[in-house]
């Protein structure tokens, strides 16, 4: 079966599981390739209507593999959705062909497919990289959270030694605190909706860095003010009286997060005001920066992350 993903349309699938399990997708993917094709399509993968992968196929034309993240089910009826993104306006599709699921026992599963971690060559060198946790892990120590025995397996023993080669850290960034950056203890405990800074010269399983626990609550109404179908989570930014002072903040969700949705709320105001409106109105820049390893990509809401 080869279904085109038009413009803002979406096709799915029922299906019925008999026990609880964990369970992804994989399918084959190629943008279409025309010139009616203006740009290149965009889809996000839902289970149930929670996103569990967001896709932008290669636009050579050519069918590749891809796979969402595991997710836990409960036994009974559920929903498979492929949804287009119409992020580039004007005609664009992508086609879909062999979908498979892939089961295996209930248990903990990652939260999304991890992220590659940059140790340099060998192990000899090694490269700051942004970290934000995906979900609410079981145990919120960083010990328990990347350490010895869990799914990214980083030597605990090794935590913030001088040791070359080998060792690993993680900093903070409190708005207040003097100096800006923060190194952290390894029982201390991370948090879902802040930034981190991890530096670390070993490298962790298969060199990726894979968290597991439940969901995030995405529990922002829209009546509260969340511009996703997804939901939305809240997170505090703050700054110090007569300075302006950068908020290190973690994507809460193992799946990328619209710009364009998020919504500023001011003091508790029952209103709620898009980045760029609140940049005008002066209370927060409506510009992110994303550290890449060597320097900052910079986007905003109405010049969006390429």
């Amino acid at each position: 079966m080869v279904l085109p993903i038009l413009i803002g349309s979406y096709f799915y699938q029922n299906f019925n599981v008999v026990n609880s399990e964990n369970i992804s997708f994989s399918f084959d993917s190629a943008q279409r390739v025309s010139i009616w094709q203006s740009s290149f399509q965009q889809f996000n993968v839902l289970l149930d209507s929670k996103i569990i992968g967001y896709f932008v196929p290669t636009t050579d034309g050519v069918y590749h593999t891809y796979s969402t993240n595991t997710v836990s089910i409960s036994a009974g009826l559920h929903t498979l959705s492929f949804v287009g993104i119409n992020a580039n306006g004007s005609d664009n599709s992508v086609f879909i062909d062999h979908v498979q699921s892939n089961i295996s026992a209930a248990g903990p599963v990652g939260c999304g497919p991890g992220v590659p971690l940059t140790t340099g060559t060998g192990g000899v060198g090694a490269l700051w990289q942004m970290l934000a946790l995906p979900c609410v892990p079981a145990t919120s120590t960083i010990a328990g959270v990347l350490g010895t025995g869990t799914p990214s397996n980083l030597n605990t023993a090794h935590y913030a030694t001088a040791t070359p080669g080998i060792g690993w850290i993680i900093e903070d960034r409190p708005v207040s605190a003097v100096p800006a950056y923060r190194p952290l203890l390894i029982n201390d405990i991370l948090n879902v909706g802040t930034g981190y800074w991890l530096k670390s010269y070993q490298a962790p399983t298969k060199g990726i860095l894979t968290i597991t626990g439940t969901a995030t609550p995405a529990d922002v109404t829209h009546a509260q003010g969340c511009y996703s179908a997804n939901g939305c989570k809240a997170i505090t930014v703050t700054t110090v009286t007569g300075d302006n002072r950068y908020n290190l903040v973690g994507n809460p969700f193992p799946y990328a997060i619209d710009w364009t949705k998020v919504r500023i709320r001011v003091d508790g105001s029952s209103s709620t005001l898009t980045p760029s409106a609140a940049n005008t109105a002066g209370y927060i820049d409506n510009t992110v920066n994303i550290w890449n390893g060597t320097g900052y990509d910079t986007f905003t809401d109405v010049a969006p992350y390429p």
